[in-house]
């Protein structure tokens, strides 16, 4: 399959429910980058300027609280964002909603294991970057449909669904960074609109990367690399 297929079916996906998709662009985004931005207003310079002492010479309190709730709440509601379009790209479309990205904040083995899931690439991703950072950026593709195996296949750990992401992705890792860089336009003029155009550019690239992985999955079970995603 050509990525302009791909990307045509992200179209069709959302094809109709602009409005709905945006919305939850925006409350993704209002929990995440937004809060993660504003944290450092909640406290106090003294208080941020002492704190700092204790927790490191190298980074600010600012930075730490900001790495904090990216670490345990934001990449929590991103995965949960991800199982949104997971659902709403499939054949047989799964039901979803608005509580579907809080889904993993519904029961604590959830969340544990979506943390884990995070932290585990994160990690991972950070110790190949400290050793070269191509050998990292390369990895991190490697890494890309864990969240969707990890969805799919809840029976699996988080290492496993790493692990059979990076099996999944070999041979791919460059179709993937040919489908983000397609997007380098469209995110060009996202910014001259002072952001606005980011409420439709972030639904269209999730769905399109959400398709990826149904084909790539359908190609890995089928076992047909020649005929898919050429």
């Amino acid at each position: 399959m050509y990525l302009d297929e791909i990307r045509s079916r992200a179209r069709d996906t959302l094809r109709g429910n602009w409005k709905k998709f945006i919305g939850y662009t925006i409350i993704v985004n209002l929990l995440t980058t937004l809060v993660e931005n504003r944290l450092s207003i909640y406290f106090p310079n003294p208080i941020k300027n002492e704190l700092t002492k204790y927790i490191s010479f190298f980074i600010s309190w600012d930075d730490y609280v900001t790495f904090i709730y990216s670490l345990f709440i934001s990449a929590i509601i991103t995965i949960g964002s991800t199982r949104l379009f997971t659902f709403a790209t499939k054949e047989d479309e799964q039901p979803y909603s608005l509580q579907t990205i809080f889904y993993y904040f519904t029961n604590l083995n959830l969340y544990l294991n979506a943390f884990l899931l995070n932290f585990l690439t994160y990690l991972y991703s950070t110790l190949w970057t400290l050793l070269l950072i191509v050998p990292g950026i390369i990895k991190s593709y490697s890494y890309r449909m864990a969240p969707y195996i990890f969805i799919e296949e809840p029976h699996l750990t988080p290492n496993d669904a790493i692990t059979k992401s990076r099996k999944m992705m070999d041979g791919y890792k460059w179709k993937l960074f040919c489908l983000d860089i397609s997007f380098i336009g469209w995110i060009l003029l996202c910014i001259l609109s002072i952001g606005i155009g980011f409420l439709w550019l972030f639904p269209y690239m999730s769905a399109s990367e959400a398709h990826f992985y149904h084909e790539l999955k359908g190609n890995s079970k089928n076992d047909t690399d020649a005929k898919v995603l050429v």
